[in-house]
């Protein structure tokens, strides 16, 4: 036991002059301290209000532990290793009123980058182009994060989802996950009550205990859902032309009919007022292609809108359900 003790001391007499040969560490430089105190508290600052908890967590604690951690070990690692930038999830295409973004480099805008944080006003309105088919539009005192092009938390606010045969989007929120199957649909927090409303398509609606519930449109009536707690579900049909979606239009900006053919005209009004567009055949539709609209611009979609269209053309609108818009030549 002696000798092991001997050993010991003699080992710890050998670092001890290793030590003082050394001197003391050399401290990382004011401009390096400087960036991993920014780290931290940026750390501390990207983490979303009231961020959603079903499955998708994140340990802001750990994130910033990560960072302090690394400027303990040495400053060198922190600068050596590289850091990849966060990809772009999105873009933002029109606004109304005042919103902040926080989270995207100034330099990227209109682009916003993965994990960015948007909140409007009480006058803030937002269209975001999220990839070609999908976009979502942001109403009055919203505040999303964009973890990725395809996975948006909503922590408050309305927001509505159009996805036209893009990707799959999911909408996570305090009390619930929102799958989209192709669709058009509005998902709303507001204090402990969600919301969700689907005009087209359907959606997979997925609560805190695993319980899973369905909505779809179809016919011209979609469903709107109203979730407090995960056993408190009240189901509403909700017409897809209902006045209630009428908020959306004043989220993206005017239809340019200079620019526009009939058909792409016909394609955008129906499909923002809730309408199913048909032809009366082949032939009608393909011609509404080489069809031109009248001058100007279209703020509101609307039945008087497409009279007055198609009366400057030489189509007419045929006899349908409320909930169709069928095409066909002037007689």
């Amino acid at each position: 036991m002696k000798d092991t003790d001997n050993l010991m001391s003699e080992h710890d007499d050998d670092v001890r002059k290793l030590m003082e040969l050394a001197g003391p560490r050399a401290q990382p430089p004011e401009a390096v301290r400087e960036r991993v105190h920014e780290a931290v508290l940026e750390a501390w600052e990207q983490a979303p209000i009231q961020a959603p908890e079903p499955k998708h967590r994140r340990n802001w604690l750990a994130l910033a532990a990560s960072v302090v951690l690394a400027s303990t070990i040495g400053y060198l690692v922190l600068v050596e290793l590289p850091v990849e930038a966060p990809g772009i999830s999105g873009r933002v295409v029109f606004a109304i009123g005042e919103h902040s973004v926080r989270g995207s480099d100034a330099i990227a805008a209109p682009h916003l980058q993965e994990g960015a944080m948007l909140r409007t006003s009480d006058k803030g309105r937002l269209f975001i182009q999220l990839d070609e088919h999908t976009t979502l539009r942001l109403d009055y005192n919203t505040s999303i994060t964009l973890k990725t092009s395809s996975e948006i938390w909503l922590h408050s606010g309305r927001l509505y989802a159009d996805s036209q045969g893009g990707s799959q989007i999911r909408i996570e929120t305090p009390f619930a996950s929102v799958t989209d199957v192709g669709t058009q649909f509005e998902v709303a927090v507001n204090g402990d009550v969600l919301e969700v409303a689907v005009r087209e398509g359907g959606v997979t609606v997925e609560l805190l205990d695993n319980k899973t519930l369905t909505a779809i449109a179809q016919s011209g009536v979609g469903e709107r859902l109203t979730i407090l707690g995960s056993n408190d579900v009240q189901r509403d049909p909700l017409a897809t032309t209902d006045p209630s979606w009428s908020w959306t239009h004043s989220a993206r900006e005017a239809y340019n009919l200079d620019a526009s053919n009939l058909y792409d005209f016909l394609t955008w009004v129906t499909r923002e007022s809730g309408l199913v567009l048909r032809f009366e055949n082949d032939a009608v539709r393909m011609a509404s292609v080489r069809s031109t609209t009248c001058c100007g611009e279209v703020l509101t979609p609307s039945n008087a809108i497409i009279k007055d269209v198609l009366e400057a053309s030489d189509y007419h609108a045929l006899e349908s359900q409320a909930h169709e818009l069928i095409i066909g030549f002037r007689r």
